[in-house]
């Protein structure tokens, strides 16, 4: 490919670097080499590197204002990336107001549900926790939900400091369940933790 070409094809692509800190070092290096490219960039972050590479190419910069942790703040980045999406027209989102509304009134119903002062014959939550003590979890859903499965793997290991494995269902049906037989110990630790989604496909 000649330089003109990969020069042109970087002049059309956009590049959006999201990274509650601003310095995950793997989003910093892609997004480097992205201005470097002449890529047309957009950065969300809290500040840090992200947001000093926006200065330097002059890219917009959603600034991100929360005290949390990262892992807490995944509304802060998803919202905006949806936002810019739906601004450039490559993603339709109708009355973005009313969706977020409904993704807050969800959000509320879920943790007056789950928080800790309800009972565990009425919490869901604290079911699952119980059901995985002492247990390896394995969570599995479609490729629809594969970045929900991947968030659930996170959370078990960043706030419960649990080890658990991730694979799709089609996948693991073929591949991490057949090779479950052995060894027995590990077999016997393993609990399934199936999400599901009315968009998967009913096979």
């Amino acid at each position: 490919m000649s330089t003109r070409l990969c020069a042109a094809r970087s002049l059309q692509t956009l590049v959006i670097a999201s990274s509650y800190s601003g310095d995950t070092p793997e989003v910093v290096q892609a997004f480097r080499q992205a201005g470097e490219r002449g890529a047309k960039l957009i950065g969300i972050s809290t500040g840090g590197t992200i947001s000093a590479l926006c200065r330097k190419y002059r890219a917009p910069h959603f600034s991100i204002a929360y005290g949390a942790q990262a892992r807490a703040a995944l509304g802060y980045l998803v919202v905006p990336l949806i936002s810019v999406l739906n601004r450039l027209s490559i993603i339709e989102v109708s009355r973005f107001d009313d969706v977020i509304d409904l993704v807050t009134s969800a959000l509320r119903v879920a943790c007056d549900r789950y928080r800790p002062p309800v009972p565990t014959n009425q919490n869901p939550a604290k079911q699952l926790a119980e059901a995985l003590n002492d247990q390896l979890p394995l969570v599995v859903g479609s490729t629809t939900l594969w970045s929900v499965v991947k968030r659930w793997q996170f959370a078990f290991a960043q706030n419960a400091h649990v080890f658990a494995v991730a694979d799709e269902v089609h996948t693991s049906l073929y591949t991490t369940l057949e090779g479950m037989t052995f060894p027995p110990a590990l077999t016997q630790s393993i609990v399934v933790v199936q999400l599901r989604s009315h968009y998967d496909d009913p096979a």
